[in-house]
């Protein structure tokens, strides 16, 4: 009887969850917004900022114990098949040598000047900013990285909205945006490796498991999986649907080897997307497939379990929210500026810089992903994760302002 109960709360609460991220996802829409900065604020409002704090006993009726553990799998389910697919959409294929150039020197001077931003804030706030299981030099890498991630699927989705994508500033933008979050996926693993460590010898050995279980995958698995995949390109439903299974066994299989390693089980579903064969109909039936069942139901999980864990509460204390603030500027200014100076470097006029500069600041759902690995692994603390939620939110918030003032007409930002 008991289990029944957990199962019509756990009923409950995915229905309320589901209702208010479609209504603030549609209402985001309405104000021109992307989708993701509704259901992040959706999270919000039903954690303890609003709905916990004004409903409490309500709140703790709907978001049990037992419900949120069933919460925290999914979610991470969410994350598994949210990174691989991240890792499927990346293609280096799309670009000539001078635009893959332009995107990798893009891409490695807005991932290290927000980096050393980040690095900076952390060397002074981790007195009161740390996790319980991490030390300082881990909690800098880790800061860093939040800073240093580009969301690549809402901005490749503002680009498909405005018939971007086959111009070549927005092939730079997608390029160089998916480079960003592959280098910072690589700090990320790192922090997470080091602060699951004891001392500097198992570090060390946690450092060359990553080394080998990416090198792995690029060099050992993608040539297997193209032998496996060969038919990838037929259009046979059967045929795709076999590979499908075998993508998804690949998939899951590469996160519990990455867990049992003792690095973060998301590395190996954004590996497996990475090196997954890009046969044009396997690839595009994979996401039709996946996409529609994470967007609508799984996805909304882990934002109502981000809103859960995150109060904005705690902003009415001057020594959160001057650092918050601070964290907010180092963020935005960290991703703005260098693209502006670089692209303008690169030959680009002020309007294309700016209006990447714009795009490159949306961090989304990435930004939520590494903050809730972050806490998980006890790197960052509450209030960390809690300014991390929100500069998600508000540095998404700001991109499509600033790429709508920006913008130019499809034609006249073609280069020949």
């Amino acid at each position: 009887m008991h289990d029944l109960y957990v199962y019509s709360s756990f009923l409950l609460s995915i229905t309320i969850i589901l209702i208010f991220t479609q209504l603030f996802g549609y209402l985001s829409v309405m104000l021109k917004q992307p989708r993701v900065i509704g259901e992040i604020f959706a999270g919000i409002f039903l954690g303890p900022t609003i709905v916990g704090y004004f409903f409490p006993t309500l709140s703790a009726s709907i978001f049990q114990d037992t419900v949120r553990s069933h919460f925290f799998v999914l979610s991470n389910m969410a994350l598994a098949l949210y990174m691989f697919i991240i890792g499927l959409e990346i293609d280096f294929s799309i670009a000539d040598k001078k635009t893959i150039k332009h995107a990798g020197i893009l891409s490695l001077i807005t991932t290290a000047i927000p980096f050393m931003l980040g690095v900076l804030f952390a060397i002074f706030s981790f007195s009161f900013l740390k996790g319980e299981h991490t030390h300082r030099f881990e909690f800098c890498i880790f800061v860093g990285a939040t800073l240093s991630v580009t969301a690549f699927p809402v901005l490749a989705r503002i680009l498909e909205e405005n018939d971007l994508l086959g111009t070549k500033l927005g092939t730079l933008a997608l390029l160089s945006a998916s480079m960003q979050d592959v280098l910072s996926w690589v700090f990320l693993s790192y922090a997470t490796a080091m602060a699951s460590g004891i001392d500097t010898g198992e570090n060390f050995q946690k450092i060359i498991r990553i080394v080998l279980f990416t090198g792995g995958n690029i060099f050992i698995v993608r040539p297997v999986l193209r032998v496996l995949i060969r038919n990838g390109d037929s259009n046979n439903p059967g045929q795709l649907q076999k590979y499908l299974s075998l993508t998804l066994i690949f998939l899951f299989l590469n996160e519990f080897i990455a867990d049992r390693l003792g690095l973060q089980a998301t590395l190996g579903g954004f590996l497996s997307g990475l090196v997954l064969p890009r046969n044009k109909h396997l690839v595009e039936f994979i996401i039709i497939r996946i996409k529609d069942f994470l967007q609508v139901l799984l996805l909304p999980l882990f934002f109502a379990l981000a809103g859960l864990n995150a109060n904005m509460l705690v902003f009415d204390k001057l020594n959160f929210l001057i650092p918050a603030v601070i964290l907010l500027l180092f963020a935005f200014t960290g991703k703005y500026i260098p693209t502006l100076f670089t692209m303008k470097a690169l030959g680009y006029s002020f309007r294309e810089s700016s209006a990447v500069g714009g795009l490159n600041n949306a961090r989304g759902l990435m930004e939520l992903v590494i903050a809730a690995t972050g806490l998980t692994y006890g790197i960052i603390s509450q209030e960390l994760y809690s300014m991390l939620v929100l500069m998600a939110a508000l540095t998404t918030l700001l991109a499509m302002p600033i790429y709508s003032l920006s913008k130019l007409s499809p034609p006249a930002i073609v280069h020949g």
